[in-house]
């Protein structure tokens, strides 16, 4: 997989949805841009990822996908010992297979 570029910025997130959901903002070493993030979870998964050494950069909600004509934005993408990872926090790990394929 591609290395994710270490200057890659997130997905804008809308005013209204800032509003509406659970909203934080943070700035990391491995992300040099204010972050934003649409959880707590989100926040935390984020610090873990700053404090792993084996993780070279990571970017909050990094790009939107098309997935059966509904547009999906995940929620994290990192690179770890160069493979780019893309990750959607879910709890209790539930997750729609069709996103997953």
């Amino acid at each position: 997989m591609k290395r994710i570029n270490k200057n890659s910025r997130e997905v804008p997130t809308r005013r209204e949805f800032k509003i509406a959901t659970n909203f934080y903002m943070q700035k990391f070493i491995k992300y040099p841009y204010v972050g934003t993030f649409h959880s707590y979870p989100e926040l935390l998964h984020a610090a873990l990822l700053e404090s792993d050494p084996d993780v070279s950069n990571f970017v909050p909600q990094p790009r939107q996908f098309t997935i059966n004509g509904r547009r999906y934005i995940p929620d994290c993408a990192y690179t770890k010992n160069g493979k780019c990872i893309y990750v959607e926090l879910k709890p209790n790990g539930e997750f729609n297979e069709k996103l997953r394929k």
